[in-house]
């Protein structure tokens, strides 16, 4: 099924404003908008402790995911295991369980709680099964890890806060 998913989702690769989309959120500029958007919201809500709470998310949602669960796991990228998928912005020697992408765009979600942030997740995580670079579980582990060590950031960020009171 995690295949299957993957071939599904794999024939947007090349469509004309999804392969632009696509390209964008695998690159530099897609985390650079989203940062902005981020440090956009914070600032007009004036809600400070994000400003802690979203880079501890990230922080420790890449080290589970990049440094622990990767090589822990050792699953090869779909990009280097099948042969007859589009992989049109190049495939990471890395391995591919849990998407880091994903869990990194879910603990921004989870610890911003915004609508429109979980919606940049959703698009960001099934941008790396529509090219190709991760398995759809990939995506699904990454995203339940950035919602749980979002959330959890976000509660003692918000706690920490209230002791000050």
């Amino acid at each position: 099924m995690d295949v299957e998913t993957l071939k599904t989702a794999n024939a947007t690769a090349f469509w004309p404003g999804l392969h632009w989309l696509w390209g964008f959120i695998d690159g530099s500029w897609g985390t650079l908008a989203l940062a902005v958007m981020v440090i956009a919201w914070i600032v007009t809500l004036r809600k400070w402790g994000l400003v802690f709470a979203v880079p501890m998310a990230v922080g420790l949602t890449d080290v589970m995911a990049s440094h622990w669960l990767k090589p822990l796991i050792a699953r090869p990228r779909p990009c280097l295991a099948l042969m007859d998928v589009s992989v049109p912005f190049g495939c990471s020697d890395s391995f591919s369980m849990p998407s880091a992408h994903a869990a990194n765009a879910f603990a921004v979600a989870a610890a911003l709680g915004a609508p429109w942030a979980w919606m940049v997740a959703v698009v960001v995580a099934f941008s790396r099964v529509a090219i190709a670079v991760h398995y759809p579980s990939d995506v699904l582990v990454g995203a339940l890890l950035g919602s749980v060590v979002g959330l959890a950031c976000r509660w003692f960020v918000d706690s920490v806060g209230s002791w000050r009171h």
